[in-house]
């Protein structure tokens, strides 16, 4: 049996969505410029959530498609993050009107970094929750904790996305294309 028009039909589908999710990153960041100037960093914050499921989305589906499409998710991705640090470095110096900058800097960060890196990042969560219980102080992280919980998200992110799921998925078509075969 010949599977190529299936086979193509779905590229094409994968690329589509995989350029309109990366399409997608930069709309949500020019709504969060945009919108209510008062608000802009709670904007920004709320926008790297955005677009950090719309970075995965861009991944998952861009497998199916090119490589110049699987490499425009990954550096997509890894600016997502980049920016997220370097975000949360600005609110934890007190770039935010909020009680405790420190705070809001660490759960801007967590948050958006889990969501960059989930699966793989529910594992940092926790890693980061039993060290925060263990041994940080009432007053939060420092620099070092912030970066080193980026760091732990970052790492298992980019393990999980640019390792493990092109592994998993030549392995799969491997099983597939051998399960196809008559005889």
């Amino acid at each position: 049996m010949n599977y190529e028009p299936s086979d193509n039909r779905a590229r094409r589908v994968f690329k589509w969505l995989s350029l309109l999710a990366l399409a997608g990153i930069p709309a949500a960041a020019l709504a969060a410029i945009v919108m209510d100037r008062e608000e802009l960093l709670g904007n920004i914050a709320f926008t790297l959530l955005a677009v950090s499921v719309l970075a995965n989305t861009a991944i998952l589906f861009s497998y199916g498609t090119s490589p110049q499409i699987q490499k425009a998710a990954k550096i997509t991705w890894i600016l997502i993050a980049l920016l997220c640090l370097i975000f949360s470095f600005c609110i934890y110096m007190g770039g935010l009107n909020s009680p405790d900058p420190h705070r809001a800097s660490e759960i801007i960060l967590l948050v958006t970094m889990a969501c960059l890196s989930f699966p793989a990042g529910m594992i940092a969560v926790m890693g980061v929750a039993i060290y925060s219980m263990q041994f940080l102080a009432a007053d939060g992280a420092g620099y070092f904790e912030v970066f080193a919980f980026w760091f732990l998200f970052f790492a298992s992110g980019y393990f999980q996305w640019f390792w493990f799921v092109p592994w998993l998925i030549r392995r799969l078509k491997g099983f597939w294309k051998n399960r196809r075969r008559p005889g």
